[in-house]
């Protein structure tokens, strides 16, 4: 069977890591039926926009967001968010952070990655001061707020830690927790992140707890350029990969849309995957594209896809239709707009 068709390599470099995502993730056993998605819907902010998807869908923690200060645009020190958890009380903080103080230890060399100081800004925050090598050193801040865990870090260069750490202060006081209220900020999801920045960039992942083989990611890069090739040049150009690998999935859907007032491509296709093809899989994506970058036109690097690392090999979406498929994708796309209050 051909690699087009059964698309085994490794189910072509994992659908081509969904569509060469810009820069800035044995045979099937039997189908179980799936639950369907929750009829009600939830809103979800990513950065300074929002999207709709269905209630059963849960934001997964980890993906790590980057800030640069307007004064630090040319020292390579922007500010590193981590949200380790949405809802966490303060002793399993605090044992989590004594894990990481037993880690960091543990990772240092005679002369690398030396723990110098550990300064404990308050009950609810804590900063690693970490002597990577020489003059350069990291700074981790590792802060509780009303049950979010959340993880701060910088590097600073000659010395400079000091001062690192007053910027890591001075960014963790413009972090709120989000509240039933529109706020103004760059959302990561259980908090927004107040002040005026130079680059914005966040990750957002989210998995159905119905059919946890379906997962929806979203990038967000307030200031970053358009990609040299657009999002239908990279899948389906004359020196793709798609076409270099001789690969001819189904395409469901191509072309331009607006979102949330800009111009964007889309590229929904599926493929047959498994060792002799037996399974569909999923792979949508839409990326705007804008005339000049800004807070209200980000680039947005919006996928959905099924069957990928993670899911459960007996509950697969070989039975979600194809229609069933690109309605869903219309819930989603059709709904980013800006936040409130931006």
């Amino acid at each position: 069977m051909t690699a087009a068709k059964g698309m085994n390599a490794r189910h072509l470099l994992a659908w081509l890591a969904t569509f060469l995502l810009p820069t800035c993730d044995a045979s099937a056993a039997s189908v179980l039926p799936l639950t369907p998605f929750d009829k009600h819907s939830q809103t979800v902010c990513i950065g300074r926009h929002q999207m709709d998807l269905p209630a059963d869908f849960e934001q997964s923690m980890g993906s790590v967001s980057v800030f640069t200060l307007p004064d630090q645009a040319d020292t390579g020190a922007p500010i590193s968010v981590a949200v380790k958890a949405a809802r966490m009380d303060r002793a399993a903080f605090t044992l989590q952070v004594d894990q990481r103080h037993s880690a960091i230890l543990g990772a240092a060399r005679k002369a690398t990655d030396i723990l110098k100081e550990v300064i404990t800004v308050s009950t609810e925050a804590r900063i690693f001061r970490i002597n990577e090598v020489d003059d350069a050193y990291k700074d981790e801040m590792h802060l509780w707020k009303d049950g979010v865990y959340l993880v701060a870090s910088t590097a600073s260069y000659d010395n400079t830690y000091m001062e690192a750490e007053a910027r890591l202060k001075a960014f963790v006081a413009g972090i709120e927790v989000t509240a039933s209220t529109p706020q103004s900020g760059f959302c990561l999801g259980p908090v927004v992140v107040k002040g005026t920045y130079v680059g914005e960039y966040g990750k957002f992942s989210y998995r159905s707890k119905n059919v946890p083989d379906v997962q929806v990611a979203v990038v967000i890069d307030t200031y970053a350029r358009n990609e040299k090739k657009d999002l239908l040049q990279r899948v389906a150009g004359g020196d793709s990969l798609l076409t270099r690998m001789n690969a001819r999935p189904t395409v469901l859907r191509k072309g331009e849309l607006t979102v949330a007032g800009m111009r964007a491509q889309q590229w929904l296709s599926a493929m047959q995957v498994g060792r002799h093809g037996e399974r569909k899989q999923y792979s949508f994506a839409l990326e705007t594209i804008r005339g000049a970058p800004a807070p209200l036109h980000p680039m947005i690097y919006l996928e959905f896809d099924t069957g990928r690392k993670g899911s459960d090999p007996t509950r697969t979406t070989s039975a979600l239709s194809d229609e069933k498929a690109l309605a869903f994708w219309d819930s989603i796309a059709k709904t980013i707009k800006a936040r409130p209050g931006n």
